[in-house]
């Protein structure tokens, strides 16, 4: 946490879990109780190639902001994405 935004810095589901609905219920969880501890914001990054990500993140009202080239490493592009809480 910095100041009033919640900085995910990672958030993963081991491969043999996935398309069980365990990441969209993790990150419910995390929503939930970044807006109960008064946080005003929630960002993360997500590889660009994770599309099954970016989609569920955008299901869950976070708004893609940017590209950060380089990211996870030479050729690999993060996708700045955030949710802004309503007080």
């Amino acid at each position: 946490r910095w100041h009033r935004t919640l900085l995910l810095h990672k958030i993963c589901v081991a491969e043999r879990f996935r398309g069980q609905h365990i990441g969209k219920l993790l990150m419910q969880e995390i929503i939930c109780r970044a807006e109960q501890e008064g946080c005003d914001t929630l960002e993360l990054c997500v590889d660009q190639c994770r599309l099954v990500a970016r989609k569920l993140y955008s299901q869950l009202g976070l708004q893609e902001q940017c590209q950060v080239h380089n990211y996870y490493g030479p050729g690999r592009t993060g996708i700045k994405m955030s949710i802004k809480f309503s007080r």
